[in-house]
């Protein structure tokens, strides 16, 4: 995609693009439709949050986040999105958890990346309280391992399958 500089109007209904400050950045917005230009590289970044870190206690817990748009609106994963200009992958998967849940994470482990270009790290919650809701999900919760519902991205649930196997050093 072009720059955002280059996008003078809006694809959905033609009004003026004008530059609005969202999630900490200056971006293209539509003051008719609220179109949004997220600038962004393709790579993107999750974060297997655990609560407590350890896979065998049976008392764990992994942050999980039920999407508001397309792809897979309404289906559980886990939090992560798109890395900025000049992000690393854990600082973005750190930010994408913030906005996402409003749990500050500190990364433990890289658990992998994945196509088609998706770095997923094993992180810890600093104990900042309960997730909740940003404003890109519709929930967002703590999940007992023993009973999460299906990711709706098969490449979620393959990393946490190897943050459960241990392959994160998350343990």
């Amino acid at each position: 995609m072009p720059e955002a500089v280059h996008w003078r109007y809006c694809p959905l209904c033609r009004a003026e693009l004008v530059p609005r400050v969202l999630d900490g950045a200056p971006r293209r917005s539509c003051p008719a439709c609220g179109f949004v230009y997220w600038e962004h590289p393709w790579p993107a970044a999750a974060a297997v949050v655990a609560d407590p870190p350890d896979p065998a206690d049976p008392r764990c817990r992994i942050a999980l986040v039920r999407r508001r748009y397309p792809p897979e609106a309404g289906g559980w994963c886990l939090p992560g999105g798109f890395v900025e200009p000049g992000e690393t992958v854990e600082a973005a998967a750190c930010r994408e958890v913030w906005e996402e849940t409003g749990l500050r994470v500190r990364p433990s482990a890289q658990i992998g990346t994945f196509g088609p270009c998706i770095a997923f790290i094993a992180a810890v919650a600093d104990g900042s309280g309960p997730p909740r809701a940003g404003v890109d999900v519709l929930e967002a919760v703590w999940c007992q391992l023993s009973g999460m519902p299906e990711l709706c991205f098969p490449t979620h649930r393959t990393a946490l399958d190897r943050w459960q196997a241990g392959l994160a050093g998350a343990r």
